[in-house]
This record gives C-alpha cells, structure tokens and sequence, in this order.
C-alpha cells in the first residue's frame, strides 16, 4: 500500500513538473530548461537523502551513475518533444511506452506474473499510442516525424533509467537518484555553455531551441523598447517555470526510489506512467488545448492501459 501511495504521488509531481518544463521550452532553449530542472532538482534530493537512510556501496553507486546517463537523454528529448507539439497527447504516448519498458523486463527477466488484466493493458497500450499521433487537434497541428521521434527516445531511456533504479540494492536508500541527478546538474550546465560550439551543436541538433511558437514575440507595431521588455518578461517567467519543474522533479525522484524499494517494478512503472492526468488538465485550462475525438479516445486507451497493467501486476 505504500508503495502505491508513494508511486501515485511521484506521478502527480511528475505531472505538474512535465507541464511546467513543457511550457517553458516553448520561450527558452530546452537545454537550458532540462539544466535549469536539474540543478533545482540537486538540493532536494540532497535533503532527502540525508533524512532517509541509505548505505553507499559499488552496486549503488553504479546503478545512480548509470540511470543518470539515461536519465538525461530522456529528459532532454521528453522537454523537446513537449515542446514541439500537444503537450496533452505527447505525455500520454511517453507515459505508456515509458511504462511498457519496466513490464517487460519484470516479465522477461524479473519473474513477475501479469494476470488476463496485465495482458489486456499491454494490448491496449499498443493500440492507444498511434491514436494520439493520428488526428488533427483543435488548433490544427499535427505531430511531425521530429516529435515522434522524440517521444520514442524519451519514453525508452526513461523506461530503462526507472529499471536500472530497481535493480539498486534496497538499503541504499535514496543514494542512486542523488547520483542520477547529480550526473545532469553536473553535465548539462558545461553542455548550455557549450552549447555554440559545432561538436556540442551536432550533438543536441533537433533539441536545443525553443518551439517556433517561443510565446514571446512582440506585437508588429511595438516599439524595440516594448518588445525588449516583453521577450525579457518571457525569459523570465519560462525560468521560474523551469525552476519550479525542477524543484517538483527532485520530490517525484525521491518519492520513485521510496516506491521502487517498496513495492514491484512493473506495478510502480505504470502507477508513475499516470502522470499524463495532471499534465493534461493543465495544459487544457492553462493552454486552452483540445482533443479531437480519435485523439480523445487514445488519451484514454492509454491512462486505461496504465491501471490495467497496474492491476494485472
């Protein structure tokens, strides 16, 4: 019971966080929000890790190292791709395939069991992920290769980074996802401030902009000085988002590692893959963003998928 509570609540964090770097990858350069997340995320598992217990030892060390790595390019193309199309059909897609990754492996090589239930979430997970890139939204959009791709990227290196956590030996505590977020505060910074050089450029093309949109160009018929004013007010709203995604984002890793240790893999996968439900009310009453009806459906299929699997683990 624990560790669905813990599981729920790290999935809610998840939620809030996702919304808020989506929203302010749209102003700002992604690279510059994921390090902005990480570096507020630091001093909050920090705190954590000295009030829970935990022993260090080579298993922990190697597992929160190892995560991170993964972990980093996940959230890296996971902000892109918020930040490139529908925000409220971008985050159920990851969820699902993001939770599909630990099911697999607790089947594969865990030994765990899924009942006709788990199956049938499995199917529907399949199913439910084309939907959500196939129809026109309200606003006319469509979900191009590049998001795509993102989403593909995202959801499977943040599936095998939550893998590689559990496999952390249980005493340690929070010590791996110190680790985790450690190896982002600590790479991404040199990467923003890298981030002109062509070899750095080559590496995070596709990646390290703002969506066209930005949401922070002037009217026409402003003055230099107004839109001066209006791009810096942009800035500075996108990285208060940025910095608040990031404070969230360290309470969700906390509350995951507590869940991992508690509870199984497969089952606290996809209760954490429900985050999609804060991240698009949000992004329908702060956004305005609609589903068309085929969209709508897969949104559904996919948060459906998640509690089968739950219950089927």
């Amino acid at each position: 019971m624990i560790a669905v509570v813990v599981a729920l609540a790290a999935g809610l964090s998840y939620g809030v966080s996702d919304f808020l770097a989506g929203s302010a990858g749209r102003r700002i350069p992604i690279l510059g929000v994921t390090a902005l997340s990480y570096v507020a995320a630091l001093p909050v598992v920090g705190v954590a890790t000295v009030l829970v217990p935990g022993a260090w030892s080579p298993a922990a060390t190697g597992a929160g190292l190892l995560s991170g790595a993964f972990a980093l390019v996940g959230f890296l193309a996971f902000y892109a791709a918020l930040a490139a199309g529908p925000i409220a059909v971008l985050s159920p897609g990851i969820a699902v395939l993001q939770s599909v990754v630990p099911v697999v492996v607790g089947l594969t090589i865990g030994g765990e069991r899924l009942g006709p239930i788990g199956v049938g979430g499995l199917v529907l997970a399949v199913v439910a992920t084309p939907l959500l890139a196939m129809a026109r939204g309200a606003d006319g959009g469509r979900l191009d290769l590049r998001g795509i791709v993102l989403a593909i990227v995202a959801s499977g290196c943040l599936g095998v980074s939550t893998v590689i956590l559990d496999a952390a030996p249980v005493d340690s505590g929070v010590i791996p996802i110190l680790l985790e977020v450690a190896v982002g505060a600590a790479v991404l910074p040199v990467l923003f401030a890298a981030r002109r050089h062509r070899v750095v450029r080559a590496l995070l093309a596709g990646i390290d902009a703002p969506a066209a949109d930005g949401g922070s160009a002037a009217p026409a018929a402003a003055t230099d000085d107004v839109a001066g004013q209006q791009v810096g007010r942009a800035a500075r709203s996108a990285i208060r988002a940025a910095v608040a995604a990031g404070l969230l984002l360290g309470v969700a890793n906390v509350c995951l590692m507590i869940a991992l240790h508690a509870g199984d893999l497969a089952v606290v996968a996809v209760l954490i893959g429900l985050y999609p439900v804060a991240t698009i009310l949000l992004a329908r009453i702060v956004l305005g963003e609609r589903l068309s009806r085929i969209q709508l459906v897969g949104v559904v299929a996919a948060l459906v998928a998640c509690v089968m699997l739950g219950l089927g683990g």
